[in-house]
């Protein structure tokens, strides 16, 4: 899995400051091997300054033995504008899905947008142009000729974490329900990522005693400028699948769900092994609130009755999820977890 780091801030940072920022996050995404990479925008910057690399970092990183740097800085590597002083950047250290190499090497940029990814996506839409054959520059596509969130439940299934950068420093950070991204409140703007730690690090180049951490809600893109929130939307979420038992869809039914004469929310049954189609149709918002808690506790091997959860998405879950018959990504039997329906 990849990871992600970013940034928001209200003042501009010096050309000296984004450097570190940059050999901040170069290090705290080390363990991914695969790729490292940045855009940058706002300040100064007119555009988005980026470069892409296949390993390694040309900023300072530091080597005993002096033929481990001639082996980075001979390795292919993109770079697109001159670093400096902006307001937002993001980050991605790769661990590859599928083929090596810069084309397919985070962010993906043009002259309007960059875009990184954490996640495993499969395109069903329009065959569109592609540079390499990462799975995540058919996100690209869909943000810059593409209809943009309105695609990811139409022509999708998977799981992703986005970060969406934008010249004059807008950035838009966005999770489905399986990837983590935690936001950070540090002074004068916000820090974003993967991990908790990498963010509570990664905070402290901003503030000497940033806020907690904390996960952002899922199926919602946030977009900031300047440090604030400018925007919050909510995004019906593609189909998941777990890549874990036979590629079927994890937790074993989809998102298409009808109403019952009487009221109540039934699954569908769906054909999921092996070759799942997806498709989202109507859902309510009920539903969806009513999903996301159902949901986390299914994961953990149980299912209970929160007080906030209503009893028309009770009766309609309990069906959906015995047809699935199995959680993929835990390997637990769910046929007896649910023995009870409410009426």
């Amino acid at each position: 899995m990849c990871k992600l780091l970013g940034f928001s801030i209200s003042k501009k940072l010096e050309q000296e400051r984004v450097f570190e920022i940059i050999k901040t996050a170069r290090d705290l995404l080390k363990d991914q091997k695969d790729g490292f990479g940045y855009a940058l925008s706002g300040g100064d910057i007119e555009g988005i300054t980026s470069l892409r690399l296949t390993t390694g970092s040309l900023l300072g990183y530091q080597y005993q033995n002096p033929q481990a740097w001639e082996d980075v800085v001979n390795v292919p590597y993109q770079a697109k504008g001159a670093i400096k002083g902006c307001t937002a950047g993001i980050f991605h250290g790769r661990t590859s899905t599928n083929d090596l190499g810069v084309e397919n090497t985070h962010p993906f940029v043009n002259g309007t947008l960059a875009l990184v990814h954490n996640g495993i996506v499969e395109y069903s839409g329009e065959k569109r142009k592609k540079l390499g054959t990462c799975d995540s520059e058919d996100l690209f596509n869909t943000f810059t000729i593409g209809k943009g969130w309105e695609e990811l439940s139409k022509y999708y299934s998977g799981y992703a974490g986005l970060l969406l950068l934008r010249p004059a420093g807008e950035v838009t950070i966005y999770r489905d329900e399986t990837p983590s991204l935690y936001v950070c409140k540090v002074r004068g703007g916000i820090v974003f990522g993967t991990t908790l730690g990498d963010v509570s690090e990664f905070a402290k180049l901003f503030d000497e005693s940033p806020n907690a951490p904390w996960m952002l809600k899922p199926d919602r893109a946030v977009t900031c400028k300047d440090g604030e929130i400018t925007s919050k939307i909510k995004v019906r979420p593609m189909p998941r699948r777990s890549y874990g038992y036979k590629d079927s869809l994890s937790l074993g039914y989809d998102y298409s769900y009808t109403k019952h004469k009487k009221g109540k929310t039934s699954g569908q049954k769906e054909e999921l092994f092996p070759d799942y189609e997806g498709g989202v149709n109507k859902y309510s918002e009920e539903w969806e609130d009513g999903y996301q808690t159902g949901w986390e506790d299914s994961v953990g091997g149980k299912f209970e009755t929160y007080p906030d959860e209503s009893a028309d998405f009770k009766a309609g879950y309990d069906e959906g999820y015995k047809d699935g018959g199995y959680e993929a990504m835990n390997g637990f039997s769910v046929a007896s977890a649910t023995d009870k329906k409410e009426e």
